[in-house]
């Protein structure tokens, strides 16, 4: 079946880092937490820089 990679990183910028590193073509990234008004920003950084 198919499985999904999942890896723990230390911050925001790692997190991005290892995105913009590791991501291909037809990924989806999901952005998700609990009572952190930032992760909406967040989410629009990380769209910013794959959509070039």
């Amino acid at each position: 079946g198919q499985g999904a990679a999942a890896f723990l990183v230390e911050d925001r910028k790692a997190a991005l880092e290892a995105i913009l590193a590791d991501k291909t073509s037809g990924d989806r990234i999901v952005v998700m937490g609990a009572r952190d008004d930032t992760l909406s920003a967040f989410a629009a950084e990380i769209l910013a820089k794959i959509a070039v």
